[in-house]
């Protein structure tokens, strides 16, 4: 059992369990590994946010198909110890598989129209985005989302901020995005240009 305590005290600590199984983001993990990868390769060694362990990628388990089914790893409970001389190049993000929650989707919107604006073309139908919303099933949260009700704000690491949906009820959670990472960056930049 870990305690994962944030940087900021007034929102508090959860205790989170760290089991035999845990689950990492598909795009955390890569069959050929390099320099500009931070993520979890064969035989690499990366951090786990918030509990400061590191793990390694001991052998991946492949279906019929090639497919990466599962991946083997171990963990390094004297992470600490070496932290202090030298720590992973990735810290990622995870999910205790006992306790966590599917989610019944999580729905990812982005800009509606593909140009900035609309009024100077002729055919606004035709700007409008394909792609302006990705519905994405199977997702997984922590025990703690459970908690969540319409209305509520979360922050998903390194993905968004997102707002539980009223659509939300017996088939599990919806969760809305409400402001990609990079669209926060984009404004923190202009704000401070600004000023």
């Amino acid at each position: 059992l870990w305690v994962v305590a944030h940087a900021d005290e007034s929102m508090g600590s959860r205790e989170v369990l760290l089991g035999r199984t845990i689950f990492i983001d598909h795009s955390d993990f890569r069959l050929e590994d390099d320099p500009s990868y931070y993520g979890l390769a064969p035989g690499k060694e990366v951090g786990l946010k918030h509990i400061g362990l590191f793990a390694r990628c001991d052998d991946v388990v492949r279906g019929p198909d090639g497919a990466v089914l599962e991946l083997r790893a171990s963990l390094d409970f004297n992470s600490a110890e070496r932290a202090k001389k030298a720590q992973p190049k990735g810290v990622l993000q995870w999910v205790p598989a006992e306790g966590s929650v599917p989610l019944a989707e999580v729905r990812l919107y982005d800009r509606l129209f593909t140009v900035p604006n609309v009024a100077a073309h002729d055919d606004w139908l035709g700007c409008i985005n394909p792609a302006s919303l990705e519905r994405v099933h199977g997702a997984l949260g922590e025990k703690a989302i459970v908690e969540c009700t319409p209305g509520t704000r979360v922050q998903f690491e390194r993905v968004g901020f997102f707002v539980c949906d009223q659509d939300s009820g017996a088939r599990g959670l919806v969760f809305n995005r409400i402001l990609g990472l990079k669209e926060s960056k984009d404004k923190a930049a202009l704000a401070k240009g600004a000023s």
